[in-house]
């Protein structure tokens, strides 16, 4: 089992939080508060990798597998009481 995994929490809204500035993978997103019409958008750099919509009906915790490489991973939140976390490699 591979468990060389880096995290980072995000809570509530955060405008271009910048969590890898160097080519990482992005193994998963955990919103373990969603929120109704909270989003989580994942960059690498500029490019939109994922735009995740958190549906008000959601239950805890959401989980999105991602597993891809990018250059320079910047994470955005909407929602003032959504709860993230970015696992990254």
């Amino acid at each position: 089992m591979d468990t060389n995994y880096n995290y980072v929490h995000i809570s509530g809204a955060a405008t271009a939080q910048k969590i890898c500035p160097q080519p990482c993978c992005v193994r998963r997103i955990v919103i373990g508060t969603p929120i109704g019409a909270g989003t989580v958008t994942v960059l690498d750099g500029s490019n939109t990798v994922s735009v995740i919509t958190v549906p008000a009906t959601a239950a805890n915790p959401i989980t999105v597998e991602l597993s891809c490489n990018v250059n320079s991973l910047i994470v955005t939140t909407t929602g003032s009481g959504i709860d993230v976390t970015v696992i990254y490699k």
